[in-house]
């Protein structure tokens, strides 16, 4: 039986799509490849603590460890390769009912991140300032910080991540 990696892998070469560290291949796993994914690098990560003479069946600390890895990394630190982007409503920039004014000039989002350096596999915990210039169109600020975020949580550097991040605010 192959493995769902190699599943996934192979559907990804098929489609000649990269799949780099950083890359999102959320269109290429199918909802249930998800926790198949978990159960896969559970086994792995349980080899690793093997490797480093870890005993996980009887330390309290270490037992279901490459479980709890296995999730972190799918379900939170590299969650920016398997979940699809954050959805992004672009509104106008029209003059609201009280004031009659819209918005002008620069407008700053603080993000925090949480991202993982994708030579090391360490977490990188970062802020990103974005800075918005009030055009015709707009999306919330909020979507800002959601869209640096998912950005970050996958294996980049952090130039490949600020042109990421860029490079998604103005597909959104």
């Amino acid at each position: 039986m192959r493995k769902t990696s190699e599943i996934i892998k192979k559907r990804l070469e098929d489609a000649g799509v990269r799949y780099w560290a950083g890359d999102n291949i959320a269109n290429f796993i199918m909802p249930e490849e998800h926790e198949k994914l978990i159960d896969e690098l559970t086994e792995k990560f349980e080899a690793v603590l093997d490797g480093l003479v870890i005993d996980r069946h009887t330390d309290p600390n270490s037992m279901d460890t490459g479980r709890r890895l296995a999730k972190m990394y799918i379900n939170e630190l590299m969650a920016g390769r398997y979940d699809p982007a954050p959805p992004a409503t672009a509104f106008p920039n029209e003059p609201d009912n009280v004031t009659n004014e819209k918005y002008e000039g620069m407008l700053v989002v603080r993000s925090e991140l949480t991202s993982v350096c994708s030579h090391h596999h360490q977490p990188v915990k970062g802020v990103a300032y974005i800075g918005i210039i009030a055009a015709d169109k707009l999306i919330g600020l909020s979507k800002y910080t959601r869209i640096a975020q998912w950005c970050a949580r996958r294996g980049t550097l952090q130039e490949e991540l600020a042109m990421d991040i860029a490079r998604e605010i103005m597909k959104a």
